[in-house]
């Protein structure tokens, strides 16, 4: 795995060497927390619209609560 991207010779690389795996883990940025945030905004948001239409999601309590946990520090800290 590839994993190192700030020591890459970025202009002698032999693109036609590498798998394609390794050439997706080269365009791809790391994911940061700012990323998982954003995640965690998206399920939040497809959860909670599809709730309101009756439609159950089946998420394990540790992980609900989790989810339940964000919008709670959301609500009393918002981020504006």
């Amino acid at each position: 795995m590839i994993t190192k991207k700030d020591t890459i010779d970025w202009e002698n690389i032999d693109w036609d060497s590498l798998t394609p795996i390794q050439k997706r883990q080269l365009n791809y940025p790391e994911v940061s927390d700012k990323d998982i945030g954003h995640l965690y905004d998206i399920v939040t948001a497809l959860i909670d619209t599809l709730s309101a239409n009756g439609i159950d999601i089946p998420i394990a309590d540790n992980d609900r609560e989790y989810i339940e946990y964000r919008k709670l520090i959301k609500a009393r800290i918002p981020k504006n």
